[in-house]
C-alpha cells in the first residue's frame, strides 16, 4: 500500500482507490492506493516556441509589481484537450495566430506561492510546463489575441541574442533558448519562487 501524503490537514481520512485492471502480484503499485483527500493535482501547462529566422515570439505582459516581462505563449491544457489541442487554442487566444505544433524541445516544472491569484494566498501553485517547437501557420500574423490574459499588453519578436536584455519569466528559459543547441538539457527541472 503506498500512501501519498499532502501538506494539506492530517485530520481528513484518506480515500482509498483501486487500480483499474489489478497488475500482477510483483507489482508494487498493484490493489489499493491511499490518497490524502487535499491532495491537489499538479497543472499541465504548454508553451510554445515560436521561431522566425533568430527571433522568438512573447507575449509581453505587465506583472503584479507593474514591471514588464516576456513570457511564451501559452497556458493550461483543459480535461478532454490533448496538448497540440490546448496549445493551438492557447496561441489563438494570446498572439491571435493558427500554429503548427511539432516536436517536444524541453519541460520544467514551476512550483511557486507568487503565480496569479496563488500570489499572497498561502496557496502554492503547481505546473508541469511542456515547451512545444513551433510556426506560424502560413498567413497568420502575430498580434494581441481577443482571448488573452488581462496582464497581457503585447506580443513581440525578440532577437535570441538579446533575450538577456529582457526580463523573460521564467528567467531559465531564456537562458536556455540562448544555449548551445547541441547540449540543450530536455527539462530545466524545478523553478521556484519566481513571481510571473
Amino acid at each position: 500500500m503506498r500512501t501519498i501524503v499532502s501538506r494539506l490537514s492530517r485530520a481528513e481520512t484518506p480515500r482509498k482507490i483501486g487500480r483499474p485492471g489489478g497488475g500482477q502480484a510483483s507489482d508494487p503499485y498493484d490493489g489499493v492506493m491511499e490518497l490524502d483527500p487535499g491532495y491537489s493535482n499538479v497543472r499541465v501547462g504548454v508553451k510554445a516556441i515560436i521561431v522566425r529566422g533568430t527571433s522568438v515570439l512573447f507575449n509581453e505582459n505587465i506583472d503584479v509589481d507593474g514591471n514588464r516581462v516576456f513570457v511564451l505563449p501559452g497556458g493550461g491544457q483543459e480535461h478532454g484537450e490533448s496538448q497540440v489541442e490546448a496549445l493551438r487554442r492557447e496561441c489563438e487566444e494570446e498572439v491571435g495566430a493558427a500554429v503548427r505544433v511539432y516536436d517536444l524541445a524541453c519541460t520544467f516544472d514551476l512550483i511557486s506561492a507568487k503565480v496569479g491569484r496563488h500570489r499572497d494566498s498561502g496557496q502554492v501553485f503547481h505546473q508541469q510546463n511542456l515547451l512545444f517547437w513551433c510556426d506560424l501557420e502560413p498567413g497568420s500574423e502575430p498580434r494581441i489575441g481577443e482571448g488573452h490574459d488581462p496582464h497581457q499588453v503585447g506580443v513581440k519578436w525578440i532577437e535570441i541574442n538579446d533575450l538577456h536584455t529582457v526580463d523573460v519569466r521564467p528567467r531559465e528559459v531564456g537562458e536556455w533558448l540562448q544555449s548551445d543547441p547541441s547540449i540543450r538539457p530536455r527539462t530545466l527541472g524545478t523553478i521556484r519562487e519566481q513571481s510571473l
